[in-house]
């Protein structure tokens, strides 16, 4: 029976800051590793954006910025044995009320709020999504956002994993916000009743993450996610998982 492993990114550059190294290591312990980028529609036309989403375009000077970031997330992609795939769902900032039009979160600080009613849907869709792509084996494996910050994309993200696939899930650390202060989830309350487990990387996988990361557009250096991954044990590489007791067997060695 094959094994795959599925790595759920809220956004285009999540899974490449979050486990760009763990990416590569596994890519030879699985028949298949699939990125799935989950809020990856394009962008509305320029008069339904909001004033949030106005800035945001200002910021890639472009209608389009979604397009931008993913061929970003395609060159970035280059270098690993790997899928990627889209649900294309919209992102927080271009989320809105039916009729109105007005958005979901008005201000930057508000997709770092609570989810939004409305949001609650997405929920139940992306899970029958991944219930949809599962196809139940227990080979499988998926890795979602632990959601440290508290970006609603990323809690929705990890909240639609937990429905549908609980029992095949562990979680990864949201880089940069893990090593940035928190503006809500602070990383006690995610991994409450959780084990970490470290997967030590080498210097090959730490330089194609690092070349990975060298193609999005982020105002976070390259050499900040380095190290970060230095922090956790002196002289070592390390991304770290967080899952259940259960877990730490099927984990690739």
């Amino acid at each position: 029976m094959k094994k795959r492993l599925y790595i759920l990114s809220p956004h285009f550059d999540d899974a490449i800051f979050s486990v760009g190294g763990i990416i590569d290591l596994w890519s030879s312990s699985f028949d298949t590793v699939t990125i799935i980028n989950i809020f990856s529609a394009s962008s509305p036309p320029p008069e339904k954006l909001s004033p949030q989403a106005k800035l945001f375009h200002q910021r890639f000077k472009s209608n389009d910025p979604v397009e931008i970031r993913r061929r970003q997330d395609s060159d970035a992609f280059n270098c690993f044995e790997v899928k990627v795939i889209e649900f294309a769902e919209l992102d927080a900032i271009y989320r809105s009320y039916p009729i109105s039009n007005e958005p979901l979160y008005q201000n930057p600080i508000d997709i770092f709020g609570s989810i939004h009613e409305l949001d609650r849907q997405l929920i139940i869709d992306i899970s029958r999504k991944l219930e949809s792509l599962n196809k139940y084996s227990e080979n499988n494996l998926f890795l979602a956002p632990l959601s440290i910050g508290g970006h609603v994309d990323h809690e929705i993200t990890r909240l639609s994993a937990e429905v549908s696939i609980q029992d095949q899930l562990l979680y990864y650390e949201d880089c940069p916000y893990a090593f940035q202060k928190s503006l809500r989830h602070t990383y006690p309350e995610m991994i409450k009743n959780m084990n970490p487990y470290n997967v030590h990387l080498n210097s090959n996988h730490v330089n194609k993450k690092a070349q990975a990361i060298s193609h999005y557009d982020s105002s976070i250096s390259v050499n900040s996610f380095i190290d970060y991954m230095k922090s956790h044990e002196k002289g070592q590489f390390i991304e770290r998982l967080w899952c259940s007791q259960k877990f730490i067997g099927k984990i690739p060695n």
